[in-house]
């Protein structure tokens, strides 16, 4: 009894030890301070970071026949793939106190989807069979040329490789509480960001699939969040949130005639954990454990969903509608077009710019990774994570397109997830 009393009293003595140890923002909540302490001047900070994310997912469609007994099922249609590589480069700077100013700018290293065959392992449960040319329903409607042919692979359609300058951030930080400053007080910032979208917008047009290899989202970015931190030792759990509103920018694809209301907002929330696992105090090396878990909600509003490049109408569909703009297999050319009719006369006479009204749906998942402190001036944080993303209808409707959007038309995506690298290097002065 009494050798395990001492190995107790022992390792409540390394934990107050640990409970001592000097107040610290956790690199969620790192403050860039304007002077700390009072005779030093401002801090300022550089990193350069690189993301690579991997994103897929099942778009079924929804049919109706005799074996659904008049009800609406579901058929595999295809599988979507996205991948995507980012390279970012940040400067921040204090300004007074804890007040700081920030710049991002983003660089797509490269940007490639595509559209394949569902071909799993659920073949032999579907009406037809395995997903083929004969009787994928994205080209028996006439969104892709090819049905009844025999391709030469299972992928239906891959975009063009995607790449250069996405946006331009600006934007300030202030800490309206500091534990390094005060450490009876937790770490509250409040963040203010625009990401200007100065780039050449994303569009696509079957009669030149090379032309435009631009990131552009079409709209800008004002972002608001707030996030707490509190260290207790060795252990900083934190939190926050978010939302993102979309302005959109002048000839945004999202203003496209047939096109109507405005880009998704979105709102999220965050919670993680940072836990030091060893602290050279003098020589100011450290590594920490960070797990993040984070959730969003994109409300409903236009997106460029995983078929808005497939969905993008040729640019000579409005001077010769006949040959150029799309219809169901086998439809007359007055009959259901994939392409938008504006004048109204029943017959499409331009192109679709392929932006769709979605639903709202979740987004959530998590990431966890390390952070190395290299002296007092160098750290370096990589994390990795993965995401899933809900169920949801990718039309709600609103648009009316008797091709793919009404009910027994629509298409839906499930199984949706992805995956995220990030490594994060940067100097601190």
């Amino acid at each position: 009894m009494r050798g395990t009393a001492t190995r107790t009293i022992g390792l409540l003595a390394l934990v107050l030890v640990g409970l001592a140890e000097p107040a610290q923002a956790a690199e969620e909540t790192r403050v860039v301070t304007g002077r700390l302490p009072a005779h030093e001047w401002m801090d300022w900070t550089a990193s350069l970071s690189y993301v690579h994310e991997h994103e897929q997912g099942a778009l079924n469609r929804e049919y109706e026949a005799q074996d659904t007994g008049g009800h609406i099922g579901l058929v595999s249609d295809l599988v979507y793939q996205r991948s995507r590589d980012v390279m970012q480069l940040r400067g921040e700077a204090g300004l007074f106190k804890d007040l700081s100013l920030f710049t991002v700018l983003s660089f797509v290293l490269a940007d490639q989807r595509s559209l394949n065959f569902d071909q799993g392992n659920n073949c032999a449960s579907q009406p037809n069979g395995c997903v083929d040319a004969t009787n994928s329903t994205i080209l028996r409607d006439g969104i892709l040329p090819g049905y009844g042919t025999q391709l030469p692979s299972t992928t239906v359609f891959r975009g063009p490789t995607r790449r250069g300058f996405e946006y331009w951030a600006l934007g300030a930080n202030w800490a309206v509480f500091n534990q390094a400053r005060d450490d009876t007080k937790p770490t509250w910032i409040l963040h203010f960001e625009t990401r200007l979208s100065l780039a050449e917008d994303m569009r696509f047009d079957p009669a030149a699939p090379q032309k435009n290899t631009g990131v552009g989202l079409g709209y800008h970015q004002f972002i608001l969040s707030t996030l707490f931190s509190r260290r207790f030792g060795p252990l900083e759990p934190y939190s926050g949130a978010w939302v993102v509103l979309p302005v959109l920018t002048s000839g945004s694809p999202f203003s496209a005639p047939g096109v109507s209301g405005g880009a998704q907002k979105r709102l999220g929330f965050e919670t993680g954990l940072e836990a030091t696992l060893w602290h050279d105090q003098q020589a100011h090396h450290r590594v920490a454990y960070e797990l993040r878990g984070q959730a969003e909600l994109r409300l409903d509003g236009l997106e460029q969903s995983p078929l808005w490049e497939a969905l993008s109408g040729d640019s000579r569909c409005s001077t010769d509608p006949t040959n150029y703009c799309r219809h169901p297999a086998g439809a007359a050319s007055n009959g259901p077009s994939v392409d938008l009719d504006r004048n109204g006369d029943g017959l499409a006479d331009y192109p679709n710019p392929g932006v769709t009204h979605s639903p709202s749906y979740v987004q959530m998942g998590g990431d966890t990774g390390l952070i190395i402190q290299i002296g007092p001036h160098a750290r370096l944080r990589t994390l990795f994570g993965l995401y899933w993303q809900q169920s949801h209808d990718l039309t709600d409707g609103s648009s009316g397109n008797a091709v793919y959007d009404v009910p027994g038309r629509r298409y839906r995506i499930e199984n949706a997830y992805s995956w995220r690298l990030l490594i994060d290097g940067g100097v601190v002065f």
